[in-house]
């Protein structure tokens, strides 16, 4: 399927989930202090760091700085009906990352993660930093507050890797990839649909979402209004 075909059906579904439209560019900086960005990215932790505070100010150039060029996004099965292959390549994940961070209904956004020691390991042949995220805490304010969609507890898995590609630092790390592992008491229903986030959505409170639905649902249709 090709990404134009795919924008497209996605953005049908996406008209319906709220009368608000909350998949515009937002039209004001956010001006916040959620951390300060690592001074090398000489070391895993460094990345996840940054990874952190880029959401919290919503940042898109450090978030994407910290990818690599070959660097892929694993959604969740459940959670990939509508996305080709099951994943993102780094473009996608930039552009998609991107959308998000500047959605003008996008009011806040939190993150924490809880992660174990990198551990030396192979990906696709060739050597990895391996780091277990056990927690993920991120949330994401919409409608002024009154919505907040949650990833409560998931877990993460990323990979690292010293730069060996064209145009990259072989002194320092990047993401090479992130799969999202989701949590069997994460409070989700699974697995979802448009439809069903739609109506989720519509209650308002807390929402409970994986990454991976605020990747699809979320970051990856800008401006599109029913």
């Amino acid at each position: 399927m090709s990404r134009t075909v795919f924008l497209t059906m996605l953005g049908a579904g996406l008209a319906v989930i709220a009368a608000g439209c909350i998949f515009s560019p937002k039209t004001e900086d956010v001006v916040v202090d959620n951390g300060e960005y690592s001074k090398s990215l000489g070391h895993p932790d460094s990345l996840i760091n940054d990874l952190q505070v880029a959401y919290r100010r919503r940042e898109i150039g450090p978030y994407a700085k910290l990818l690599g060029n070959e660097f892929i996004f694993h959604f969740l099965p459940a959670d990939a009906e509508e996305i080709p292959d099951g994943k993102w390549n780094k473009d996608q994940d930039s552009t998609g990352t991107f959308n998000l961070f500047n959605d003008v209904d996008v009011t806040r956004i939190t993150i924490s993660l809880q992660w174990y020691a990198p551990k030396a390991d192979t990906l696709l042949g060739e050597p990895v930093q391996l780091v277990e995220v056990s927690f993920t805490d991120l949330k994401v304010d919409i409608d002024g507050g009154n919505t907040t969609l949650q990833v409560n507890g998931d877990r993460q898995l990323f990979a690292f890797q010293k730069g060996d590609q064209p145009g990259e630092d072989p002194d320092r790390w990047y993401f090479v990839d992130w799969e999202d592992q989701g949590s069997l008491g994460s409070g989700k229903p699974g697995p979802v649909n448009l439809l069903s986030l739609r109506d989720r959505i519509r209650q308002g409170g807390v929402v409970p979402v994986t990454v991976s639905e605020l990747n699809a649902f979320l970051g990856m249709a800008p401006g599109l209004k029913p």
